[in-house]
């Protein structure tokens, strides 16, 4: 059966032959002279010739069938199957190894991550603090040691691809805003490869993502993705001269939808990049992790409302740095973006991950679950323009460098939304990417 040939040898009678007991006392002495089953029809098979020689022991075979199905339980729960020894095609139902906590049904091999980075003005200090550390993210996620005490804390990830687009979405065909240098697209939420070649050690350009896969690197996985990583941060340095409105959102979801759905639609009209040029990022059995890195909140213009850039418009007033706090209503739904990273994984809505570095004070993010209704409320997260003053009060001040970050309320609620597959960190903390780190290992629980 199953292309295997199975060599018993003899043994002795056990004093109770049914049940686990078959399995504990003749099974897996003979499984050492045999060549391993594959399925579990293979070892039904071995059991039910067993079962027979033990039947010259026993005059009591009756309950055979749930005797060997006992037995075949046992022996599958004990370990007693070398799937690795097989081709998958001879595996007629192998055990589901999706962690039943996170509600994972079959095992993700491969984390695609999308930086989306504000490249607007005062960013240039946050991205290099970002960069710096991004490869002790990944060398964590690489080694599976959360809290690098040489002790695996979770599943290692197997394969890393890192891809970086901007915020930096344009301004809808509108002129003569200050840094908004490409008017109609800007950066268009495609992937980035120009490497920032004023840092050390950074090339001109790389390949629009930077892949990890331990296969290549046997003798130190986490040397070999923290050095994939350095190449990523030298892209995520995207610099300082994007245009003041960041449709980090927008940004997001365009770099990852393919452009086959046409149910999602974005300026022009215009398609998504997931399958051209952004192909090879998003993966089918990856987790996906979508990072917002910025010092201010998502500005996701809907098109009817394009006008908000406009800055002698009779509907939209006062100083342009102000029109999406003034005007939210001019903003996409944030239920766009929720449905349309999902539908990167419908049958496994939970493999994607949405997480937000940004203006959030850190002394509310004890907890590792953040309580997003009680970040929202808090006083300092509050939208709130300084009398005399045309730009937002400050919910943080950077402890690394001399700038602040403002309320990122529409990216808390983005994350809220994806509860519990999500995270926030504080842009302004010295550490952006611990909170980052054991959220993904949350995906890829220790077997």
């Amino acid at each position: 059966m199953d292309g295997v040939s199975y060599t018993v040898s003899s043994g002795t009678c056990p004093s109770k032959p049914h049940g686990v007991r078959i399995f504990q006392s003749v099974v897996l002495p003979h499984f050492e002279d045999a060549l391993l089953c594959s399925t579990r029809s293979c070892m039904r098979v071995l059991l039910a010739v067993l079962l027979l020689m033990l039947a010259a022991c026993s005059d009591d075979v009756s309950g055979a069938d749930a005797s060997i199905d006992a037995a075949v339980d046992a022996a599958w729960d004990l370990g007693a199957v070398d799937l690795g020894a097989v081709d998958a095609e001879s595996v007629d139902a192998a055990p589901d190894l999706g962690p039943a906590d996170s509600g994972m049904h079959a095992v993700a091999d491969e984390l695609d991550v999308l930086f989306v980075i504000n490249n607007a003005a005062d960013m240039a200090e946050e991205q290099n603090q970002f960069a710096i550390q991004l490869p002790r993210f990944a060398r964590i996620l690489a080694e599976g040691d959360l809290d690098t005490d040489g002790e695996m804390d979770f599943r290692p990830v197997p394969k890393i691809q890192l891809g970086v687009v901007t915020g930096d979405m344009g301004t809808m065909g509108y002129l003569g805003i200050d840094t908004c240098d490409e008017p109609m697209f800007g950066d268009d939420g495609i992937l980035r490869t120009e490497g920032n070649t004023a840092s050390l050690g950074c090339m001109a350009m790389y390949d629009s993502y930077l892949a990890f896969d331990s296969e290549e690197h046997p003798t130190d996985v986490g040397l070999g993705a923290g050095l994939v990583a350095q190449d990523s941060a030298c892209v995520a340095r995207a610099g300082e001269g994007g245009c003041m409105f960041q449709s980090l959102l927008e940004a997001a979801l365009k770099a990852v939808t393919p452009s086959a759905d046409t149910g999602v639609e974005f300026f022009g009209p215009s398609l998504g990049h997931g399958d051209e040029p952004n192909a090879g990022l998003i993966n089918p059995n990856a987790v996906v992790l979508v990072v917002v890195l910025s010092n201010t909140d998502d500005c996701s213009v809907d098109p009817n409302s394009a006008d908000v850039y406009n800055r002698l418009s009779a509907e939209f007033t006062g100083e342009l740095s102000l029109r999406c706090h003034n005007y939210p209503s001019a903003l996409r739904t944030l239920d766009r973006y929720v449905s349309g990273f999902h539908a990167l994984r419908t049958e496994y809505p939970e493999r994607v991950i949405f997480g937000a570095i940004a203006g959030i004070p850190d002394d509310l993010l004890a907890s590792a679950d953040p309580n997003y209704a009680a970040i929202l409320a808090d006083e300092r997260m509050q939208e709130v323009v300084p009398s005399g003053t045309f730009e937002l009060a400050a919910a943080c001040t950077s402890s690394f460098a001399a700038g602040t970050a403002t309320p990122a309320r529409r990216l808390v609620q983005t994350a809220a939304m994806f509860a519990p597959n999500s995270f926030v960190s504080s842009i302004c903390a010295n550490d952006l990417v611990s909170r980052m780190a054991a959220r993904v290992a949350s995906a890829f629980p220790a077997p």
